[in-house]
């Protein structure tokens, strides 16, 4: 039974009539009524909510009488309106919780989490997740003398408040959040009589208080709670891919993140010692699980480790596909219409510059070789080349991947004509007289700096100019005015080429902002001998608009996708270009 001593009438009407309607039994009374206090030690009543004060009777005394009482139940204070003093010496006693929203569905829901697991059939279907409250764990641990939790730490995620801002955070927080009240009651995964608990309203830390009765009322047996907690995790990690998944305007993960941020899945078990005090028994908890899942997130991290390693070291996981790149000054709009009309470059050939090498992950080899993965979830279908790179970066894995993508582009491009541009990091390009194996098969490259990184050392950087020329090879500023890619960058390296980013060209015939900014890209690349390249022109009309400006090469979906070699293959030979396989 529950007994609630609330002043306010119209509160204590609806909270009663929640309980009621939830068929759970109770008693109700105006705190400062001559029934109040003896209604307290009822012999059904197993859990409170009362005033911090009743008449007759001072504050202090008031407080001891809880104490007592709230060492055997749960017993909930409505502190709302209480003086700063008093809030002061009220928090000492830990066996008291605190309610500090005086709504009635608030402390319903605070109450049905602290009922005995035999009165919560029917409940869970609604509860949403509350506060942690030291009577509640309290409760369960005296009742089952043994209490088994998990600990979902996701505390990480406040990166994402520094990084992107609050609003991002709060997002990111409130879909978590609907993801685990989801699992409750799923098959698999959270029982309806399992609790969970927030830590605080400021911290992204849940607490599950798992029922005892999983097992015959006895505790798990040894690894059980790992492999709740692992599959947990995975259920979290798949709910939070298909959000990614999800159009920008579904979603509602803020659209700034592509990767899921870090979190973990710890457990632990304690048992009932009458000999040591329950709230530091509660402690050792806590500070179990905490360990717990410091554990299982180094798990994830090796296992994701070893996956990346897998996709790079695999002969068939990564494939380049190859996008045209043309000289601009000479195409017509009739050209651009052959091109889309025949599905083919092939009325553009004379035009064509080169291909860039693009990394293509095969969905369904990766999706294999993770199939049996059971702590790291990877939506295949999601794995983008920033996704992937992301994914390496985080393994700190950037620069081997890179090296394969490398490796991989000029192996299966090593008989296109022209140019073979390919993207490379600072870092390892940097190391080229190391990587010369790499990049052995041909010397007409052009390779592009990653605009993922800055360049660390601008003096190695001059000295790996002097290799890349002797060499035969060219040099690319990638995505000019996005990420690293600065000015700063361009009048140290004095690239052979400067690729203006799509975000420039995007509109810029409708844009004389835009406009005049890249005018005057294209004369100081004028000044410095480079060529421009417009990169991700979808429209003729862009694509008139750069010409007119002068710059030399264009490259988009306008004029071709990244297609596999096959594919392009099929097209040269109609323009009486041949490509032997490497």
């Amino acid at each position: 039974m529950i007994c609630v001593l609330i002043r306010n009438q119209k509160l204590r009407s609806e909270l009663v009539l929640l309980l009621n309607n939830a068929s759970i039994s109770n008693c109700a009374f105006d705190p400062d009524s001559d029934l109040a206090i003896s209604s307290l030690y009822g012999e059904n009543v197993n859990i409170a909510i009362v005033e911090p004060s009743v008449a007759n009777l001072k504050v202090n005394a008031w407080l001891d009488a809880l104490g007592s009482l709230g060492a055997r139940i749960p017993v909930y204070v409505l502190a709302g309106n209480k003086s700063a003093e008093y809030a002061f010496s009220s928090r000492n006693n830990d066996f008291l919780g605190w309610i500090d929203n005086n709504n009635a569905q608030h402390i319903f829901n605070i109450l049905t989490n602290a009922l005995p697991l035999g009165e919560l059939s029917g409940l869970s279907v609604g509860r949403k997740i509350e506060l942690y409250t030291a009577p509640a764990a309290i409760q369960k641990l005296n009742e089952d003398k043994a209490m088994s939790i998990l600990k979902i730490d996701a505390s990480a995620f406040r990166k994402v408040s520094i990084e992107y801002g609050n609003e991002a955070y709060q997002a990111l927080h409130s879909c978590f959040v609907k993801i685990i009240s989801s699992l409750w009651g799923q098959a698999d995964c959270l029982r309806n009589s399992d609790l969970i608990m927030q830590k605080s309203t400021s911290a992204c830390i849940f607490y599950v208080l798992l029922e005892q009765s999983r097992v015959a009322r006895s505790v798990p047996a040894p690894g059980a709670l790992e492999t709740i907690a692992d599959r947990i995790s995975i259920k979290i990690q798949e709910a939070l891919w298909i959000e990614l998944n999800k159009n920008r305007s579904e979603r509602t993960l803020p659209n700034c993140l592509s990767l899921i941020p870090d979190f973990s899945v710890g457990h632990a078990t304690v048992l009932l010692n009458p000999c040591i005090d329950t709230l530091d028994t509660l402690d050792q908890l806590f500070n179990l699980a905490d360990e717990s899942s410091k554990i299982q997130q180094k798990r994830i991290k090796y296992r994701e480790l070893e996956l990346m390693q897998t996709i790079i070291k695999s002969d068939e996981i990564l494939v380049p596909h190859f996008q045209a790149v043309f000289h601009l000054p000479a195409l017509t709009k009739a050209n651009v219409e052959a091109v889309i009309a025949s599905n083919s470059i092939e009325p553009i050939i004379s035009s064509l510059y080169g291909f860039e090498s693009l990394i293509r992950p095969q969905a369904a080899l990766i999706q294999d070789k993770i199939a049996n993965n059971h702590l790291v979830h990877l939506d295949s279908k999601v794995l983008r080349p920033d996704v992937l790179f992301g994914l390496a970066k985080h393994c700190k894995l950037s620069l081997e991947l890179d090296q394969a993508c490398l490796a991989f582009g000029i192996k299966a491009g090593v008989s296109l004509p022209g140019k073979l541009l390919l993207n490379i990091l600072p870092r390892n390009l940097i190391h080229l007289d190391r990587l010369k194996n790499l990049v052995s098969l041909r010397s007409d490259i052009v390779f592009e700096i990653s605009e993922s990184e800055g360049v660390s050392n601008p003096e190695q950087m001059h000295k790996t100019r002097q290799m890349i020329l002797e060499l035969g090879a060219k040099l690319a500023a990638d995505d000019f005015g996005k990420g690293q890619a600065s000015i700063e960058r361009v009048i140290q390296l004095r690239p052979d080429v400067i690729k203006i980013d799509r975000m420039l060209l995007e509109n810029i015939h409708l844009d004389p902002i835009k406009k005049v900014f890249v005018e005057g890209i294209v004369q100081a690349a004028k000044m410095i001998n480079s060529l421009v390249l417009a990169e991700g022109i979808e429209k003729w009309e862009e694509a008139e608009v750069v010409q007119k400006m002068g710059i030399e090469l264009i490259q988009g979906f306008l004029l071709h996708s990244p297609q596999s070699l096959e594919e392009i293959q099929a097209q040269l030979d109609t323009a009486h270009f041949r490509i032997t396989a490497a």
